[in-house]
């Protein structure tokens, strides 16, 4: 079965932060690029008071 979850990862030159798609299957990750950015105001430190 495979996991889902939203990710960001390094931020880019103009300030904003690129928002993934983590896919895991079978102890595997994979990430799917989305068009969607988050500046420093959407980050919370803990990300998992996001959901």
């Amino acid at each position: 079965m495979a996991t889902f979850s939203i990710v960001i990862r390094g931020k880019r030159r103009d300030g904003y932060y690129p928002v993934y798609l983590m896919v895991i299957h079978n102890g595997n990750p994979g990430y799917i690029k989305t068009t969607f950015v988050v500046s420093d105001k959407g980050l919370k430190k803990n990300l998992y008071e996001n959901r």
